[in-house]
């Protein structure tokens, strides 16, 4: 499973490729070789302190063994929610403005699952965050990605990627000017219009949420337990020098429809049903939802 390339890299050796096109250096990793999470780089629980629209975050359910992080999703309740998830982040413990960040994964498999990788303002508050990745479970082959705002939450997706049957390397390189989205190291997509709005240094979080509105969707008989987000390693890297050659253009591999609706906001620490205004004011809008995607190439 594990992969050790070394790449000089100023004095230090790497442990994994980042985009070919600009030379880096390796700013955060974890491994996840231990037998339980290193505090001095992780949080357990959400970065946002909410509990999501359908699962509370079950300290117990974040877990690592044979060299990978394990963030188990279950049917059982507590805090008020019926499903039990899992997630960590590295807030207060590691920031850092513009890089590439990678992550090996494989998510669960099945209706009611979704897995994320967010970025998360550093110095605290929201909107906005990134959602590099956001997974539905009974689609894992359709990755999506969000940037939330105060008004609109533009992204993309792709297909052809089946993230929940066999690992794939995800990466992100952003800057003042663009993200650009890699799987297993090629261009999936690339956008520039959410960009100025990145422009800040950020933490990140891995979360496992569980059922709870009609994007994630509810779990149902045909839901495998326990649902099981797998991530072999966190890598984060800071550029050390100019782009060396220019990337082209790529078309978008994805979709534009409309995804489901999305019954609800985080505000104030929790999970706030109804459609938000952003002034965190309910509305009994029982449709309120998401936009359709939308990239900027």
């Amino acid at each position: 499973m594990r992969r050790f390339l070394a790449l000089a890299c100023a004095a230090s050796p790497l442990l994994a490729d980042p985009p070919a096109h600009s030379a880096w250096k390796l700013t955060f990793q974890d491994e996840f070789e231990g037998a339980t999470l290193d505090a001095s780089k992780w949080n357990n629980g959400y970065a946002l302190e909410a509990t999501g629209p359908g699962s509370w975050p079950d300290p117990a359910n974040v877990r690592l063994s044979d060299g990978s992080l394990k963030l188990v999703g279950e049917k059982r309740a507590g805090q008020g929610k019926t499903y039990a998830g899992a997630a960590i982040n590295n807030k207060n413990k590691f920031h850092q403005m513009y890089g590439y960040m990678e992550a090996r994964i494989k998510v669960p498999n099945g209706k009611g699952f979704s897995a994320k990788l967010t970025g998360i303002k550093a110095g605290g508050g929201y909107p906005p965050w990134l959602d590099i990745i956001e997974t539905r479970g009974e689609e894992p082959n359709h990755p999506y990605w969000y940037l939330h705002t105060a008004s609109a939450a533009p992204g993309g997706a792709w297909t052809g990627t089946n993230l929940a049957t066999e690992w794939h390397t995800l990466g992100t390189e952003w800057n003042a000017d663009e993200l650009i989205f890699y799987v297993d190291g090629v261009v999936k997509l690339r956008d520039k219009t959410v960009a100025p709005q990145l422009r800040m240094e950020m933490c990140w979080a891995l979360e496992l949420m569980v059922g709870g509105d009609s994007w994630i969707g509810i779990p149902d008989a045909t839901t495998p337990w326990p649902g099981v987000y797998e991530v072999d390693y966190v890598r984060i890297y800071t550029r050390t020098g100019p782009p060396s050659v220019a990337l082209q253009a790529l078309p978008l591999q994805g979709s534009r429809a409309a995804k489901p609706t999305c019954g609800g906001w985080l505000a104030s620490g929790r999970w706030w049903p109804g459609k938000s205004a952003f002034g965190w004011k309910a509305e009994a809008a029982p449709g309120a939802g998401k936009p359709a995607l939308v990239s900027g190439r």
